[in-house]
């Protein structure tokens, strides 16, 4: 009787880790504020950024989507000095990798 019972509780618990949002199995999404290229590096698909005094290498995968003047762009519209902004992905490794970037200035100054 015990055994009908801790099973399915088991699966029940495993399968929630696994799908619920915000759980340790999926990567972290943070906002990368409005920021200064400081670089663009093609070779390693990547680009730094100075956010809080601090630089912050981002990487491009073939997943990141662009955006320049609400219209779609691709990574070559990245410009060093270009403003960007946007969400991230922080992965288990600790790799920030872009997931939607935004060129250019935005439209509403703070």
């Amino acid at each position: 009787m015990k055994r009908k019972f801790i099973t399915p509780l088991i699966l029940g618990v495993f399968a929630w880790l696994v799908l619920v949002p915000g759980s340790t199995a999926r990567a972290q999404t943070i906002k990368l504020p409005e920021s200064q290229i400081q670089s663009i590096d093609t070779t390693n698909m990547t680009f730094t950024v100075t956010v809080k005094e601090e630089k912050l290498t981002v990487f491009i995968t073939a997943e990141t989507r662009f955006f320049k003047k609400g219209e779609p762009a691709t990574s070559k519209d990245l410009v060093a000095g270009d403003k960007v902004r946007g969400a991230l992905r922080k992965t288990a490794s600790g790799r920030q990798e872009a997931v939607r970037l935004y060129l250019g200035e935005s439209k509403t100054k703070k």
